[in-house]
């Protein structure tokens, strides 16, 4: 699964891979508690490292989460919100991360159904801002999430042949639009 991670960061965010080594990507636990002693079960959890250390020699990292989503779901926003903090507290309680770390967090929610995706993402405070103004609003904003619609062939992204998570995006959406059912 990491490898289809990698390359779905690849296809989602391609300056930001290229700062990553994407050979040296890590699983990570997915089950999350809360400091409410609540319990999750995520869908996908890795840490990536990037391919050079900071300017002060630390090595640095981003953690990306992957939330697999059937249907719209007005929810997501705050769903992932909460993921993140989860995953964030477990990994520093685990070790995972330091305490004092603040690694880039990259939550991917994957919406696999036949509608088009069109919950909240977060963006939309910003929305009719001129873009000089959303540019310099967006670092204080809560966290949002990247949304990439597979349900739907026309929507997936272009990328190269020999990326797997494009291979699966398409195979899924071949699959969904022939309308076969994937257990």
């Amino acid at each position: 699964m990491g490898n289809v991670i990698a390359d779905l960061v690849r296809i989602a965010l391609p300056a930001l891979a290229a700062e990553l080594d994407l050979d040296a990507i890590e699983p990570m636990q997915t089950e999350f508690v809360g400091m409410d002693r609540s319990r999750r079960i995520g869908d996908s959890a890795f840490r990536m490292p990037f391919a050079r250390p900071a300017p002060d020699g630390t090595r640095r990292y981003a953690l990306a989460s992957g939330e697999f989503q059937d249907r719209n779901d007005a929810t997501m926003l705050a769903r992932v919100r909460a993921y993140t903090h989860r995953m964030l507290d477990t990994a520093r309680h685990q070790g995972t991360i330091q305490p004092e770390d603040r690694p880039l967090v990259l939550p991917f929610v994957i919406h696999t159904g036949r509608d088009r995706w069109r919950a909240a993402d977060g963006a939309e405070p910003m929305a009719g801002l001129p873009p000089e103004a959303a540019r310099e609003v967006a670092p204080h904003q809560p966290q949002a999430y990247i949304a990439v619609d597979i349900g739907d062939k026309a929507s997936l992204p272009a990328g190269p042949t020999n990326n797997r998570f494009l291979a699966a995006a398409r195979w899924f959406a071949a699959a969904t639009s022939a309308h076969c059912c994937v257990n």
